[in-house]
């Protein structure tokens, strides 16, 4: 039954392929007139994305129109603030969702089909050829992404976070159901899991069409260069944090108090949380020092199995999700943030942990793994430690290091503030972005 409706899916696709093909729509701007930028985004609200909603809402308080296109709100998590202070949802749209059952989904897929294509048969043998060039996530993705409600179709840029959603907008602009420069932010997934599930030309039909191509680490330009993205048409622009919001705080010296050490970030695989907490047990630090660990997701159970069974219940505690300001208030009530990241076996990695940015700013020496991006950000012996990935005993031994040693604390404290003032402040980030679209427009 499913084979059946894929192939009449395709044969209605077929049906128009010796038809002209139309181009797409033109875009005539000027600048600085009234901007429209649309975001494509994989959820919103996502309070974990503070880095991309940060970004649009300085382009806002930039005199930018901005709309947002997602395909779901991210449901059971906390809102931040700034998605109502903004009235953020009014200016979101979000698309069509392909039902989960197979049958289903090629039956509201052969819908799409008639009603979007056989509506402008000239666009179907594009649509085919295009499909053919994109990763299979992706091949029908212009059905579900006209987005029906949507205010405009003419936008000046088309800001895609992360690469499957630059595929998607390069898909629709090449049918011309949508029309901007199109600008793609990589991440961490984009470059890292999902390239190895896609395979190394996951990218070609982005690389091909797009106009701009944002990594937010030299890591990634790395990765991207590796995968043949364009080299003219690539330069790093790193996401960060509102200093104004994250006031210096100098570290305490008391020897001999309790050492809190605080981890923050989903609770999966690749945040490294289970060595930390083997490294804990392991330490001195452990009889003198506290360890919190801030998020949550589907390996806390087994984090807290783990504490359990190491016998370190009332040292560690996993206190779940908390909204931001709670968060601000444990960075500030913190001595040293610990961030053991890991490539997890998907091949999934970090790019940079905004946590690791607010740590600093806020006057936290750092302990983290040689990974991805993160020594761009945490200068190994100056701002904080690095170890190798999943090194237990490497681990505890720069937690007794910064335990025995709170001499250190302030200079790596200084040295941490001022990186992130100079290459991780949002708004100098949030002009920089706005020369970079002023030059694609001109």
């Amino acid at each position: 039954m499913v084979l059946a409706i894929s192939g009449a899916i395709w044969a209605q696709l077929h049906r128009h392929a010796s038809l002209p093909v139309g181009g797409a729509t033109s875009l005539n701007s000027r600048w600085p007139r009234a901007v429209r930028v649309a975001f494509f985004l994989e959820a919103f609200p996502r309070v974990s994305e503070t880095f991309i909603l940060s970004q649009i809402t300085g382009l806002i308080d930039r005199g930018i129109e901005v709309d947002i296109y997602a395909a779901r709100p991210e449901p059971g998590t906390p809102t931040h603030p700034d998605v109502g202070r903004y009235d953020l949802l009014s200016r979101t749209h979000y698309h069509d969702r392909p039902p989960g059952h197979p049958a289903r989904r090629h039956l509201r897929t052969l819908q799409l089909v008639a009603q979007r294509v056989s509506a402008r048969p000239a666009t179907a043998p594009k649509l085919l050829r295009l499909a053919r060039r994109a990763p299979a996530d992706t091949r029908l993705s212009p059905l579900y992404d006209t987005h029906p409600t949507a205010p405009h179709r003419e936008y000046d840029i088309i800001h895609a976070h992360y690469g499957r959603l630059g595929t998607r907008a390069v898909m629709l602009r090449e049918l011309g159901w949508m029309a901007g420069k199109i600008v793609t932010s990589f991440h961490a997934y984009d470059i890292s899991s999902y390239v190895r599930v896609h395979g190394p030309d996951v990218y070609e039909l982005l690389f091909s069409r797009g106009d701009l191509f944002l990594p937010i680490s030299l890591y990634g330009q790395r990765k991207l260069l590796g995968l043949g993205c364009p080299r003219e048409r690539l330069a790093v622009h790193r996401m960060g944090v509102d200093c104004r919001d994250l006031p210096f705080w100098r570290p305490r010296e008391t020897e001999g108090a309790r050492t809190r050490f605080v981890g923050i970030g989903r609770l999966v695989e690749k945040k490294g949380f289970e060595y930390l907490i083997d490294a804990f047990a392991k330490s001195r630090a452990r009889l003198r020092a506290t360890l919190t660990l801030v998020g949550d997701g589907p390996l806390r159970d087994a984090l807290t199995q783990r504490v359990a069974a190491l016998e370190l219940i009332g040292s560690v505690r996993l206190i779940g999700w908390q909204t931001q300001p709670v968060v601000r208030q444990l960075l500030v009530d913190s001595d040293v943030l610990v961030a053991p990241s890991v490539t997890a076996l998907s091949g999934d990695e970090e790019g940079i942990p905004v946590a690791i940015m607010e740590a600093m700013a806020t006057g936290l020496p750092v302990i983290s793994t040689r990974h991805a991006g993160i020594p761009e950000l945490v200068n190994d012996g100056v701002s904080g430690l690095l170890v190798p990935e999943r090194n237990c005993d490497a681990l505890a031994a720069c937690l007794d290091t910064l335990h025995e040693n709170r001499h250190l604390w302030p200079g790596m404290a200084a040295a941490g503030r001022k990186i992130v003032e100079r290459e991780h402040d949002v708004d100098a980030l949030n002009d920089e972005l706005v020369r970079r679209y002023e030059r694609l427009v001109k």
